[in-house]
């Protein structure tokens, strides 16, 4: 959030800056202003570069042993077996209340299919 409002910042300082000298040079009053309007064009690219210069900071920043080791997130097989039946299930029983209900609300109370 900082850098964006840090890229918003340099940019309508940059936009007085060029309309104050296109003013100042003589320039009519429309090209000044559409010479101010050049500064915005650079927003995205600064707030991209503030972004990337303030992770690479921080990269360097944080100690090496701080950062969790892949072992850390690895799941066990059979725990990811387990997780993946309880999430099939629970998505058999909700797809099959959805589809009750939605068959109760087209046919009313008692659906007959005959």
């Amino acid at each position: 959030m900082r850098n964006i409002i840090l890229a918003v910042t340099i940019s309508l300082t940059a936009s007085a800056v060029l309309y104050l000298l296109a003013t100042a040079v003589g320039l009519p009053a429309d090209l000044a202003k559409g010479m101010a309007g050049l500064a915005a064009f650079a927003t995205k690219d600064l707030h991209e570069f503030l972004e990337t210069r303030t992770a690479k900071f921080t990269f360097l920043e944080v100690d090496y042993k701080s950062v969790p080791k892949l072992q850390d997130f690895s799941i066990r097989t059979s725990s990811m077996l387990v997780m993946a039946s309880l999430v099939f299930a629970a998505m058999r029983v909700m797809s099959n209340a959805i589809e009750g209900l939605l068959l109760i609300l087209y046919y009313g109370d008692t659906p007959s299919f005959t």
